[in-house]
């Protein structure tokens, strides 16, 4: 009954599409970003563009959709801030300011990581990580410019929110690739009427047999390089942490075997071809032997065999994947603490030199100056681009005396054993 409810009636997928954006924002907080759509409909419906429904079609139906966003958000929001004043504890306070202000409008304007220049989607990430579809900007703008001259908003509408996709996460300091996913689709979609012309056009052929002839390359010299003992390639692939070129060889024997077919019988499939053949080598082949060192599973194992017998372990600076592979009881001084600068280091120092049989691990950057003349000092290997090191003994005394050993966490067994009584 509740499906015919919703789904049934044509008014149910208003609220049902506004209910699934306000999801997507308690999830991840761009999923507003469907919103923006209506920026350019707006704009669309009044200039007058061809294509583009009237709001008088829905009529109130419209209300459905903010009802359901709202609806999808309060969700997670009203319990949220009840469990806060009901608790009016420190930490509930800092949940909730943490997740609406530091890691949404604090994370978009003043970003702390992944700086990048404003121009970085447009010169870095769509022209290279998005082909083909890049490649067919070539043939698809002259097309979607007299789609503009004959104003079909089939074509600008999604053409428009791809743009103010754009410029919204442009407009941050902060920027990875993936952030811009979303708005692919959009291009895509804006793409379609011209996609089956252009799969026929012999350009567009020679470019993505082009294209999949460079990737497939990259991968011979490799090999190539890899046999012939090339000093460069030898030392990049004993840095990757694979043990055998054996995948190597299949992405190139794989998609060798793959650009010929598509060369000779479907020419419109050659980039798709070598790509699904990485994919395949890449999956099976590679990202099994590289999982170990990207987890931090491999190092925290050889970490924790270096653990003196009898010391409790208390991790500075962690790295939140750590926690996945203890084996132990531990001790931590909190999540984040870098935007307290070097407090962290004071407590973790002033807990070392509370008790005897204590041990931390501490990345090379975090040693000076808590840590310079720490006894028995081990380099416990190197994980997530840093140096880590256990250290044990008498640390800096000005640090004790700043720190306060009553930060220290205790944390159990990831897979619910219990822990110990704490250190």
């Amino acid at each position: 009954m509740l499906r015919h409810l919703l789904l049934g009636p044509a008014w149910g997928w208003y609220f049902v599409g506004g209910l699934a954006a306000g999801l997507g924002v308690i999830t991840k907080g761009v999923g507003f970003l469907p919103i923006l759509l209506l920026v350019p409909y707006i704009w669309l419906r009044r200039a007058p563009w061809h294509g583009v429904a009237p709001l008088a079609a829905a009529g109130m139906k419209w209300w459905l959709a903010p009802l359901g966003l709202l609806l999808g958000i309060a969700i997670w929001l009203v319990p949220m801030l009840v469990a806060v004043v009901q608790r009016a504890a420190p930490e509930y306070a800092e949940y909730r300011d943490e997740l609406l202000l530091q890691q949404t409008v604090t994370r978009y304007a003043k970003s702390w990581h992944h700086l990048r220049a404003w121009y970085y989607f447009l010169l870095e990430v769509i022209p290279a990580l998005w082909l083909p579809m890049s490649a067919l900007l070539f043939w698809l703008v002259p097309r979607w410019w007299r789609a503009w001259q004959v104003r079909d908003a089939s074509v600008w509408l999604p053409l428009s929110w791809f743009a103010l996709v754009v410029l919204f996460f442009s407009l941050s300091p902060g920027k990875r690739g993936v952030y811009l996913l979303p708005a692919l689709p959009a291009l895509v979609i804006a793409a379609m009427p011209y996609l089956a012309e252009l799969a026929r056009n012999r350009g567009v052929h020679r470019a993505l047999i082009a294209l999949a002839l460079l990737l497939w390359s990259g991968g011979l010299l490799v090999l190539l390089g890899y046999w012939l003992g090339n000093a460069r390639i030898t030392e990049l692939f004993a840095a990757s942490g694979l043990r055998s070129i054996a995948p190597v060889g299949a992405f190139v024997l794989l998609a060798g075997v793959s650009l010929t077919w598509a060369s000779w019988r479907l020419p419109v499939a050659a980039w798709t071809v070598v790509l699904g053949s990485l994919a395949l080598t890449w999956a099976y082949g590679i990202a099994p032997t590289l999982d170990a060192e990207r987890s931090g599973s491999r190092f925290v194992r050889g970490m924790l065999a270096k653990v003196p017998v009898g010391y409790t372990l208390g991790l500075v600076g962690y790295k939140e994947q750590f926690l996945l592979y203890l084996d132990r009881p531990t001790v931590n001084f909190g999540h984040r603490r870098w935007l307290e600068g070097p407090q962290e280091n004071f407590d973790a120092a002033a807990w070392l030199a509370l008790a005897p049989y204590r041990v931390l691990l501490v990345p090379k950057g975090a040693l000076e100056p808590c840590f310079p003349e720490a006894r028995d000092r081990i380099f416990a290997g190197e994980s997530s681009d840093e140096e880590w090191y256990l250290v044990r003994g008498s640390p800096n005394r000005k640090c004790v005396e700043q720190g306060d050993a009553a930060r220290a966490i205790r944390y159990g067994y990831p897979n619910g054993v219990p822990a110990a009584r704490g250190p």
